[in-house]
């Protein structure tokens, strides 16, 4: 078929006036469709009409125009009406046909929320399932009473501590295997505190304040009477740049601790007058170093001797007198 000739008025219009001629040429084509329509309704009433009067005639039935008009009228009127159905299971399962993508968008979604929701709480590892997080929570408690284990044997320097340590050590590690964390974490405040007490560094000297105590005498008297007097050297914990320092001490006769820089030590009678006639000399006190605390020990080492030359054995402590 050969090819229609582009009249010349048309060879200079631009692409855009050619698109807009051919949207004027596509809106007259459907008004033209539309009109077409209308008319073969109108057709279509007139031939429904006639047909309808000449079978009234035929049979005999008296219709006027005008009924008739009204009869065609209601009948073009609920031609496109379509009444609801009765709501049954069967309607409900073509309506859920109809609308099948949405419903098993649905049922997919909940299904990869059910699957997720097992994921994290229900399946065994899961990450919020109950035993997975205690199962955690044990592994986190172990290693870090574990790794202060490992410190501590490290730090300290008494063979006596070292067998502490590993004591708590294996204890923890058999509670472990039973899932004890309570028990646990009772071994790990124990290893806190062994650890502030190996760290702990001073020295302990015997109180030598201008015109004040640096011993006492004490009598006590209970239910059951008089006691022996007993002699205490009053001392002070400080460190190497001479302040005080806090040492956690029971006190022997409320039975209460208290963390304090200063309380008495009691001492043999010996001691106690060696010191009294060394004071009231001169009024100074000579012989002050009562002991020493080291790194990596858990005990005060006393230095201050008996007349025989042995340490002074700590028994009693007294926070107030």
């Amino acid at each position: 078929m050969p090819d229609t000739p582009i009249p010349a008025a048309y060879e200079d219009l631009r692409l855009d006036e050619l698109l807009h001629i051919m949207d004027a040429a596509t809106s007259l084509r459907k008004e033209r469709e539309t009109a077409a329509l209308v008319l073969g309704e109108q057709e279509t009433r007139r031939r429904l009409r006639d047909k309808l009067m000449q079978t009234a005639a035929a049979t005999g039935e008296e219709l006027t125009p005008a009924e008739v008009d009204a009869a065609i009228a209601r009948y073009f009127d609920a031609l496109h009406d379509f009444p609801e159905p009765e709501s049954r299971f069967q309607v409900l399962l073509a309506r859920a046909y109809i609308r099948r993508g949405l419903v098993l968008s649905i049922v997919g979604g909940a299904m990869v929320w059910c699957a997720a929701a097992a994921g994290l709480f229900l399946l065994p590892g899961a990450p919020f399932n109950s035993k997975t997080r205690a199962a955690k929570a044990l592994e986190e408690l172990w290693s870090e009473v574990d790794a202060r284990r490992g410190m501590l044997v490290a730090l300290a320097e008494d063979p006596e501590t070292d067998a502490r340590i590993e004591a708590l050590g294996a204890r923890a590690s058999s509670l472990r295997a039973t899932g004890d964390v309570g028990e646990i974490e009772t071994i790990g405040a124990q290893l806190r505190k062994l650890e502030a007490r190996l760290k702990d560094r001073f020295d302990l000297r015997v109180a030598s304040p201008t015109g004040g105590e640096s011993a006492i005498s004490l009598s006590w008297e209970d239910d059951e009477g008089a006691r022996d007097p007993e002699f205490y050297l009053i001392v002070e914990a400080v460190d190497d740049a001479g302040r005080p320092v806090k040492v956690r001490i029971r006190d022997a006769e409320t039975g209460n601790e208290s963390d304090v820089s200063r309380w008495a030590e009691l001492v043999p009678e010996e001691v106690y007058a060696r010191l009294a006639n060394d004071k009231q000399s001169d009024g100074v006190l000579d012989e002050r170093r009562f002991g020493i605390k080291r790194r990596g020990s858990e005990e005060i080492q006393v230095l201050i001797a008996n007349p025989d030359g042995t340490p002074v054995a700590r028994r009693r402590q007294l926070v107030r007198w």
